[in-house]
């Protein structure tokens, strides 16, 4: 758990946290527009939060990637021997 709070880690979970909050701040602007007469902005409304489900998607699976590599996803370089299929004989 140590490897998700380095420096890099804040800046993305602050990142992500900024987007999602963002997006559905957006999305409920959207919605108020359209109660008021804006019929466009009914596909804003749901466009908005879907954004917001993907960054968190996005963030889910980077998380998911960080805790299960050895060594704390700094691994060897593509092409390495033993970075995977195909690399090695």
């Amino acid at each position: 758990m140590r490897r998700l709070l380095t420096p890099a880690w804040l800046l993305r979970h602050g990142l992500a946290a900024a987007l999602i909050g963002a997006f559905a701040a957006l999305g409920w602007w959207q919605i108020r527009r359209a109660v008021s007469g804006n019929g466009l902005s009914w596909a804003y409304a749901v466009e908005w939060p879907v954004f917001a489900a993907f960054v968190a998607f996005l963030w889910w699976r980077e998380v998911r990637h960080e805790l299960r590599s050895p060594g704390g996803g700094a691994g060897e370089p593509p092409g390495a021997p033993g970075a995977g299929p195909g690399t090695g004989g």
